[in-house]
């Protein structure tokens, strides 16, 4: 059974009260923490509208993370609405970031485990996640919308043109969902040689030398 009232960490400033998905109106219908939708049961702080779900009251994200894939320096959750843009993916966020107190680095919680490497459906070779791009024209090679280079995106070592948005790049129908780092990459198939001759060539006629 839930308990009416609980001290949470991420908001230690006031005791958080269950609500009912009828009490909705209390808040703009998503979870501070993790912006999902919230279900039937929520909890609530109406001094600072601040609500969050039953399962991120459970297993909250963790408050730092050490050793992130997406940044050199450690990064900390920052519990509340706040406006930015994602430097791993370049997209909007409005809630609960990690950020890097050192850089100004803010991501999204979604792009902490963004893999590494990977094989997307639209281009045969594999690609690299960058924290960002060279400078210059960028353009997505699923989307083929503009790919601003100073957020991080995927690309290609063997074909320095193709880019592709960090979003683009992990959908279910782009991306099988395996991680390729430290996986041996199979060689490519080689070709079959092909041998031609030349007409005039293949008309004449074949000499033996007798001894």
């Amino acid at each position: 059974m839930l308990a009416l009232e609980i001290d949470y960490p991420y908001h230690p400033k006031h005791p958080l009260k269950i609500l009912t998905k009828e009490e909705h109106h209390f808040s703009d219908g998503k979870c501070l923490i993790c912006g999902e939708e919230l279900r039937l049961k929520f909890y609530h702080c109406s001094i600072c509208k601040f609500s969050v779900d039953v399962g991120c009251v459970r297993d909250p994200p963790p408050l730092a993370i050490l050793f992130p894939k997406a940044h050199e320096h450690q990064l900390s959750l920052t519990p509340r609405k706040i406006s930015f843009d994602c430097d791993a993916c370049g997209m909007a966020g409005d809630r609960s970031p990690y950020s890097c107190q050192q850089c100004y680095f803010m991501i999204h919680q979604s792009c902490i485990d963004l893999p590494e490497i990977i094989n997307v459906n639209r281009h045969e070779h594999r690609l690299s996640r960058r924290l960002h791009l060279s400078p210059g024209s960028w353009v997505c090679g699923f989307y083929h919308k503009n790919v601003d280079w100073s957020y991080g995106a995927y690309s290609c070592s063997i074909c320095p043109n193709y880019v592709i948005h960090s979003k683009c790049a992990i959908r279910y129908d782009v991306w099988d969902k395996l991680e390729l780092k430290g996986i041996p990459e199979e060689p490519q198939d080689i070709e079959p040689f092909k041998f031609i001759l030349h007409k005039t060539c293949a008309n004449l006629s074949r000499k033996k030398r007798h001894f």
